[in-house]
């Protein structure tokens, strides 16, 4: 209970949510309240920036349009499909 008030504002402030997109991308994953930001959060949108090139608004719009996207696993979806890509040129 405790680490739930600062995920809320991380949350609000990393994507500039209002109080209506915030509760609107809870109620459709609530589970997105158990991701470790250092950990988990991160590390994807690090990779969304650096390593695809998206843009900051992008990934906030992506992620408000399919919260689920931030669940994927950056070792086991992401970086696997990339490297896929990249090889096929």
């Amino acid at each position: 209970e405790d680490n739930i008030e600062p995920k809320l504002r991380w949350l609000q402030s990393r994507f500039d949510l209002n109080n209506a997109e915030l509760t609107c991308m809870l109620t459709s994953l609530p589970t997105l309240l158990h991701l470790n930001i250092e950990k988990n959060l991160e590390p994807k949108l690090r990779f969304f920036e650096r390593e695809l090139g998206i843009a900051c608004v992008d990934i906030r719009a992506r992620v408000i349009r399919k919260p689920p996207l931030l669940t994927y696993s950056l070792a086991k979806r992401y970086q696997p499909r990339l490297k896929v890509c990249r090889a096929a040129g």
